[in-house]
């Protein structure tokens, strides 16, 4: 397929031997081939998310022979210099505009990813059990080889009155829950910059995470860092209940994706790559 294309550059993002196979194919062809980074595990040999050791060879070789990578955050960074010896740009991610005026906002708690054990569903119902007056939803298909998972979340949260759970929602669709939302948490034990955390901020929605990219949340008061369960509870309901602290985080959230996120600036270190330049 790539030879029917011919392309002059290859990009991809995902972490499988789809990486080792288009390297292979630019050295023989003499084309670019750009990697992207899409989670911290992408990074760190040990925490690939990968089965076969064929497939982890090659993908280990496509990340070797990239010819510019780019990360999510520092810490992917360091974690690429570390264990490939790769240098590499932090490059940020594009999210759709938000609408100028938001509905309702009747999800107090919204929760959206797939449904892995590396994304720790259970610990949404863990707090919807801990905060009945409080209304959670929760979004996400099953993840390959996890449908097990997804149906055990599914029977748990419909025995929950406080938990609306809606399954797998297209991308085009699910701007719509964040519209609705007035705190968004993610509970995984692994990520690398969770495009929800964008389209939360976008809306000046604040993130409860137990998993905070490069400290973004705390340094810039984006909403709450948490180390477990418990102080997400504490964080989730001093947001809906304080409405100085929800303000402010909201008003920061904005702020920073004013800043940070013109398509301007995230496009520069992608076009920089894919030209074979150094982004500025």
């Amino acid at each position: 397929a790539l030879r029917r294309a011919d392309p002059d550059v290859v990009y991809v993002s995902c972490a499988g031997m789809q990486v080792g196979i288009a390297a292979l194919f630019c050295r023989r062809y003499g084309r670019r081939l750009v990697f992207r980074a899409a989670s911290d595990s992408d990074c760190d040999p040990s925490k690939l998310l990968i089965r076969h050791a064929r497939d982890k060879w090659l993908y280990q070789y496509g990340v070797r022979h990239a010819d510019a990578i780019l990360v999510q955050s520092q810490h992917q960074q360091g974690l690429l210099k570390q264990h490939y010896g790769r240098d590499s740009v932090v490059a940020a991610m594009l999210v759709e505009q938000a609408a100028p005026v938001r509905p309702q906002q009747d999800i107090s708690v919204l929760w959206v990813a797939n449904l892995r054990h590396v994304k720790r569903p259970d610990r949404v119902l863990e707090l919807a059990r801990a905060m009945p007056q409080v209304q959670f939803h929760m979004a996400g298909g099953a993840a390959p080889a996890e449908q097990a998972l997804y149906e055990q979340i599914r029977q748990q949260a419909g025995s929950l009155p406080n938990l609306v759970f809606h399954g797998a929602i297209a991308y085009r669709d699910i701007g719509k829950l964040f519209d609705r939302c007035k705190v968004f948490i993610n509970t995984s034990d692994l990520e690398g910059f969770p495009n929800t955390f964008l389209q939360s901020w976008i809306r000046g929605v604040p993130v409860v995470a137990m998993f905070d990219p490069d400290w973004v949340i705390k340094r810039s008061a984006l909403g709450v860092s948490c180390a477990d369960v418990a102080a997400m509870q504490q964080a989730i309901a001093n947001l809906l209940n304080d409405e100085a602290q929800y303000r402010l985080c909201s008003d920061n959230a904005r702020t920073h994706m004013q800043r940070h996120f013109s398509g301007e600036v995230i496009l520069a270190p992608y076009l920089a790559a894919m030209q074979g330049k150094t982004a500025q």
